[in-house]
């Protein structure tokens, strides 16, 4: 992520504060900190704090050993480092009483932990705390050209990873062996990813580890995968069908295509992010398979690869664009079988684009 990036996403954070009358977003480290200084700072048991306000050069707050790092690491702000003998939040507070804001209004990103907060407010006792996730998701949920750009790269990416493993698949490879070549696959790509494996019965619990089982004919084998470009996630699941397939497990992957692609056809600008959900679960249902469909139907993606909006009943956001999320409606029959199809999407002016089109999402896999 450049410089010209970064300075936009500021400027998407000051239009923030102007509008909620917000004097200081604190920033801590992980993917917030990447969003508006392009450098990945932590998380960290020391403090380390971009200190957004309405102009001038951001602060960015780290330990003195790690200045000179941090400096060639930001490509904005103004990098201002503590001793591991001082105190971090007495920093913070010259720092903001200096720009006269010690007694402002601060909002505290979602990452910002408990005992931060409780030294902020012992540091700056006339200030006024309040939670600034809001502020950052209205930010980081709607991507540019730019961002989305990365993201196909990154879907392309995991595609290619996907089919090629496929194609060398042999009956009998245990789970942690197919995800084994699945990561050699990124890594012909110059990528390095990890991939969730889930084979037969297994597969009927979506978030077991990839194990040991041997994958045998029969089985349909959740694939769950995905990477980075430039900080930006693809997150791609397909099911993989082995040998002899069942009419059942047959059946039940056509609905869930069919299920998917409703709930892609609904997806527009002013459409809220529960009526999607909506959409799947109710074809599933009609069915016969709601009660197996045990997650929401997806999960906003960009910086993190699960982020800001969700797609779930409760979630009356309207849809805009720009906003990015995942579609992944799922069947699972415990003890028998489970499967999953999971795309990227962007909402466009009238509808919406997969970024993860390199993979066939309507082609039933097979080895």
């Amino acid at each position: 992520m450049d410089e010209a990036l970064c300075r936009e996403h500021i400027a998407k954070a000051r239009a923030e504060l102007e509008r909620s009358n917000v004097d200081v977003l604190y920033v801590s480290s992980g993917a917030n900190n990447l969003y508006f200084t392009g450098a990945s700072l932590g998380p960290s048991d020391r403090v380390v704090a971009l200190l957004l306000t309405r102009d001038g050069e951001p602060p960015v707050i780290v330990p003195g050993f790690e200045g000179n790092r941090i400096r060639h690491a930001v490509h904005v702000g103004e990098v201002v480092t503590w001793e591991e003998h001082e105190n971090p939040f007495a920093l913070i507070g010259d720092v903001l009483r200096k720009k006269r804001l010690a007694s402002g209004r601060i909002a505290l990103d979602g990452e910002t932990w408990y005992w931060v907060v409780e030294g902020l407010r012992k540091a700056l006792p006339k200030a006024e705390f309040i939670n600034g996730e809001p502020l950052v998701n209205r930010c980081r949920m709607c991507k540019n050209e730019r961002e989305l750009a990365f993201m196909e790269e990154a879907c392309g990416i995991t595609g290619k990873a996907l089919m090629n493993a496929i194609a060398e698949f042999r009956e009998g490879m245990t789970e942690t062996q197919f995800a084994e070549v699945i990561a050699a696959k990124y890594r012909e790509q110059g990528h390095h990813s990890g991939s969730l494996v889930q084979s037969g019965p297994r597969a009927s619990d979506p978030h077991i580890p990839t194990g040991d089982r041997p994958i045998v004919s029969g089985d349909a084998v959740v694939l769950d995968s995905g990477c980075q470009v430039e900080g930006f996630c693809s997150d791609v699941s397909r099911t993989l069908m082995i040998g002899n397939i069942s009419k059942e497990i047959r059946k039940a992957w056509t609905v869930l295509k069919d299920a998917q692609q409703a709930a892609l056809d609904a997806i527009r600008p002013g459409a809220t992010c529960e009526s999607i959900d909506a959409v799947a679960r109710g074809w599933l249902t009609k069915h016969g398979y709601g009660k197996y469909f045990v997650h929401r139907l997806g999960h906003g993606i960009g910086l993190a690869g699960h982020e800001y909006p969700y797609l779930v009943g409760g979630n009356k956001l309207p849809l805009e664009p720009g906003i990015t999320t995942t579609v992944e409606p799922g069947i699972y029959v415990p003890g028998e079988f489970g499967m999953r199809i999971e795309d990227v999407m962007t909402v466009t002016d009238d509808g919406c684009r997969v970024l993860s089109h390199t993979m066939p999402r309507d082609t039933f896999w097979s080895a």
